[in-house]
């Protein structure tokens, strides 16, 4: 496909006509659509209108993919997904690679506990922003919401779900830094992270790090820098939560230990929660040959307050 407004992170009228009937979950065509099913063109106008339906093949955002002028089929190129009324934007097909977009049941956890456990106030940031549907809900809670990732295919996605969900909130702003460069300390009330934690992390087919994976050697080196930044954001009262991995070795050694106890040397409080959407012990065949001094590991949610 050639380059249109479907290239950027605009979002046209009739594109957003489209993301309103998936949310409302009353036009079977744009349910079909939204989940990559192709959809007969003539079903799709019957609801948007025969020249939304051209816009949205014009802009990009549908392609034909079978049949005739007269009876085509259309299939959207980006997957929209509906969760608590707020439509995410993903690619619509991706392979596991440095390019991958990530949005897994960790993310939800994250935004479960973003719910549970902060509050409603002025800032909030999601450091590792992804598809940016944890920032998306975020708005209905925190007036000035800031999502960082670094450059790459997310951040499309992110700026495309806040784009389709800035009517149900306060619009998000997505920036492209490392961790937290850029933003200032402690001017923060909430700052959440589902951070890239899998240790050694494969390559792709193009020998390129799966970044959306990639925490370093034991998993925690990066995780440990989205600890330390996070707390660093935080506002008196304020609370982190950063999701990571908390291995252990054979030696009783615990990589993730000095990076909590530099948290608390600060004078911030430390409390790790287990993930009930992970295995206790992620330990796998796979990772114990990479790393075979590995006894124990965990996927956890840390959480910081600053008192």
């Amino acid at each position: 496909m050639g380059a249109s407004a479907a290239d950027d992170a605009t979002i046209s009228p009739a594109f957003r006509r489209l993301i309103e009937a998936v949310r409302a979950d009353s036009l079977g065509a744009a349910a079909a659509l939204a989940l990559g099913q192709p959809t007969a063109a003539s079903d799709v106008a019957r609801h948007l209108g025969a020249d939304d339906v051209e816009a949205l093949i014009a802009q990009g955002w549908l392609e034909v993919v079978d049949g005739s002028a007269s009876d085509r089929c259309v299939s959207l190129t980006v997957a929209l997904h509906v969760f608590n009324g707020l439509v995410s934007v993903l690619p619509v097909s991706q392979a596991v690679s440095a390019d991958y977009v990530h949005l897994n049941s960790d993310s939800f956890w994250l935004l479960d506990l973003a719910w549970q456990l902060g509050g409603t106030g002025t800032w909030a940031a999601e450091l590792g922003i992804g598809n940016g549907v944890v920032a998306a809900h975020l708005t209905a809670r925190y007036t000035r919401v800031i999502g960082t990732d670094l450059a790459g295919p997310w951040m499309r996605c992110a700026q495309l779900t806040l784009a389709a969900n800035e009517a149900r909130g306060r619009l998000a702003t997505p920036i492209v830094c490392d961790v937290a460069g850029g933003l200032r300390p402690g001017s923060f009330e909430l700052v959440v992270s589902n951070s890239p934690w899998s240790p050694s992390a494969p390559l792709d087919d193009q020998g390129r790090v799966q970044t959306f994976m990639a925490g370093g050697p034991t998993g925690t080196e990066l995780p440990s820098r989205f600890l330390t930044q996070a707390a660093d954001l935080l506002a008196p009262g304020g609370i982190a939560i950063v999701l990571c991995f908390d291995p252990i070795f054979a030696d009783g050694s615990r990589p993730l230990a000095p990076t909590l106890r530099q948290v608390k040397d600060q004078g911030h409080s430390v409390e790790l929660l287990e993930s009930p959407v992970m295995p206790v012990d992620l330990i796998t065949p796979r990772l114990q040959r990479r790393m075979p001094n590995l006894q124990r590991g965990a996927h956890v949610a840390v959480v910081i307050r600053r008192p």
